[in-house]
């Protein structure tokens, strides 16, 4: 009977360890400064399919993030329409754990998939199509350049 529960207690500590270590390496940490910066709509994969995003003018859609003075965490968005003329919005922004959060009338959570010097990939449950059902969709940008005369770019 003791030799059952010695080998019983060495296969759940065995077991508690090998999930330990698959938690840890699943755990990333970001930094605030990796989100800094101007980043360019590539595409878009709504429920498994892929397409690229297509942008409607020759400045591209693009998002910000700033984190300075009078732009404390600070978020924008600017989208353009068919004719060039641009719809922007603004929030704040906060990093939780692997999540990045924006503010709003219910705060919008976007799990990181991978943020890097040229990379930023997000996921979230929304009903993206106002259909009624929850669809998974993943959003992928890029770093984007920043011009002098682009007043976002200040971060």
């Amino acid at each position: 009977m003791k030799k059952l529960l010695a080998l019983l207690l060495i296969i759940v500590a065995i077991s508690c360890k090998k999930d330990q270590n698959e938690e840890d390496e699943n755990k990333v940490v970001y930094q605030e400064s990796q989100l800094l910066g101007r980043w360019v709509y590539e595409s878009i994969k709504l429920n498994g399919v892929s397409t690229p995003y297509v942008h409607k003018c020759r400045t591209k859609d693009a998002f910000y993030f700033r984190n300075r003075p009078g732009r404390d965490h600070q978020y924008d968005e600017n989208i353009f329409n068919a004719n060039c003329s641009a719809s922007s919005s603004s929030t704040i922004w906060r990093l939780e754990g692997n999540n990045l959060a924006l503010r709003g009338p219910k705060d919008t959570y976007y799990k990181i998939l991978r943020l890097n010097e040229t990379n930023f990939d997000v996921s979230l449950t929304v009903d993206f199509d106002g259909d009624g059902k929850i669809d998974k969709v993943e959003i992928y940008a890029i770093k984007g350049t920043c011009e002098k005369s682009d007043p976002n770019c200040e971060y």
